[in-house]
């Protein structure tokens, strides 16, 4: 997939119908899956390749309970594969509550892990498969965005969540978007 837009947003990954399964392997993640107006991840390759090109920013918007919400980080790069897409993230704001040790910025400067690549923290279990998705996870996480989307719907870890700091947020939808500064 080609994104050319340059000042406009960029989606990286959108779930909004429960369409597209993200438990999902290394290669998948690498080439990206999916494909828009359904759900999407773009693929690291891609999200790499824009990131390290120019500067960009990240906003995530997440739909729970009727209420829309969304994070904003001032700059967002994806390292490459050989440094395991590790994330970097500038200053948070927005809606969904931040703080250092909650939502993304506890997995700023976390390789991504799949059920098959296991870059977490943790040597005796894979938070991937654990949480039934693929992330920037740490020792598990307070953000599983790629989770499986059945499980939001009965308030469980493993679906599509992100933790404010006052309780789990089990999303209904959410995109993450890239946009050039």
């Amino acid at each position: 997939m080609t994104v050319t837009a340059l000042h406009k947003n960029n989606q990286q990954t959108r779930r909004t119908t429960g369409d597209v399964d993200f438990f999902r392997n290394w290669t998948d993640y690498k080439n990206g899956f999916g494909s828009p107006p359904g759900d999407f991840w773009l693929g690291n390759d891609a999200i790499h390749e824009l990131t390290q090109k120019n500067a960009h920013e990240l906003r995530i918007d997440l739909q729970a309970d009727g209420r829309d919400l969304f994070a904003h980080y001032s700059w967002f790069i994806v390292n490459d594969e050989a440094d395991g897409y590790r994330l970097q993230l500038g200053t948070p704001s927005g809606t969904l509550g931040h703080s250092p040790i909650l939502g993304m910025a506890y997995n700023n400067g976390q390789k991504f892990s799949t059920k098959d690549r296991d870059n977490d923290v943790f040597a005796d279990r894979n938070c991937a498969e654990l949480y039934h998705g693929a992330w920037w996870y740490k020792d598990c996480t307070f953000v599983n965005l790629n989770g499986n989307w059945w499980y939001s719907k009965y308030r469980d870890a493993r679906g599509m969540m992100w933790n404010s700091g006052s309780g789990l947020i089990h999303a209904d939808s959410t995109e993450m978007k890239i946009r050039r500064l």
